[in-house]
């Protein structure tokens, strides 16, 4: 994932709505946990099947969807804190 993603970025590709909306554009300081982030949540979106053009990881899941629901609920917490990094 970490090399498609590097691929789309030197190829200058238009990102999709809610990569840029969620993680931004790939920042000139801490690239690499930008791109580990980004290659994770496109991995989250691959695996649930996550179709949203602009929320990124799509709606939570039901607690009772154990593994997705932690997984949704680590990568909301890990966005939150790029965000509030930059």
């Amino acid at each position: 994932m970490r090399q498609r993603i590097a691929v789309a970025i030197n190829q200058r590709a238009l990102m999709p709505v809610w990569l840029t909306t969620a993680l931004g554009h790939p920042p000139a300081a801490q690239t690499d946990q930008w791109m580990n982030l980004t290659a994770e949540v496109l991995c989250f979106r691959i695996s649930y099947n996550i179709t949203d053009l602009v929320v990124a990881l799509g709606n939570p899941p039901a607690p009772a969807q154990r593994a997705r629901h932690a997984w949704y609920r680590e990568l909301s917490h890990l966005i939150g804190k790029l965000e509030s990094a930059t």
